[in-house]
């Protein structure tokens, strides 16, 4: 039953996706006027951009240094599930009715990605630490039934017990790390670092979306990166 639910799961966010793809006009790839096409990000922002799952400013500028919020992060990830609906309403003190983000925010808690910061606050103007956002991000595979298994085949294997700073990943945080590097959404640095407690960016936050979407199969008939 379990299995069945899971597939359902799925089935639905990739309709969900599908049609929010029909439904977005992206005539011509994005302008993103502060990135370079030869940096690492710009496949990544440029194919999000188009979907619409992540935006620039009005002059075209995404800020791919820039620090995401947990809010940002959050709504990101709700849209590149298709917009999924949420069960639950009002949840957090610090999230008001009429902020853009906030079904994104309900769907989270709902799905079990996030339980807030504490005291009924989700903190969505606080920036977003890497292991954060990758234990956010399996939560919501593990929603939809998508999440990878721990696979020392792979191609991409590495005990993140390998990396200079492991002792500085949180207890909580550490499953969600190797099992992403499994299917290579984490990776690391060449230098050995995995830098868990800093804060997530916005270019790293549009590869490592695109990547776990592509791992899932919700990018069929989008251009290919790398």
């Amino acid at each position: 039953r379990e299995e069945v639910l899971c597939a359902m799961k799925k089935i639905t966010v990739i309709l969900a996706f599908v049609l929010s793809l029909n439904l977005a006009v992206s005539a011509s790839a994005a302008f993103i006027a502060d990135l370079s096409e030869d940096d690492w990000s710009y496949p990544y922002v440029e194919n999000l951009v188009d979907q619409g799952i992540m935006q620039t400013d009005d002059w075209g500028n995404f800020e791919p240094d820039v620090p995401t919020t947990r809010a940002e992060f959050v709504y990101s990830l709700w849209l590149a599930f298709g917009s999924p609906y949420a069960e639950i309403e009002y949840s957090f003190n610090d999230v008001y009715a009429y902020a853009p983000y906030i079904q994104a925010v309900e769907w989270a808690l709902d799905c079990g990605v996030t339980s807030g910061i504490g005291g009924g606050a989700f903190g969505p103007d606080l920036t977003l630490a890497r292991e954060q956002a990758f234990t956010f991000l399996l939560r919501a595979m593990e929603y939809v039934g998508c999440a990878p298994g721990y696979d020392e085949e792979s191609e991409f294997f590495k005990q993140i017990s390998e990396f200079h700073d492991y002792e500085e990943i949180s207890d909580w945080a550490r499953d969600a790390i190797q099992l992403l590097m499994n299917i290579g959404i984490v990776s690391g640095s060449d230098t050995g670092y995995l830098w868990p407690r800093q804060d997530l960016n916005n270019a790293a936050t549009a590869a490592i979306l695109y990547r776990a979407l592509d791992y899932m199969g919700f990018l069929a008939g989008s251009e290919p990166v790398g």
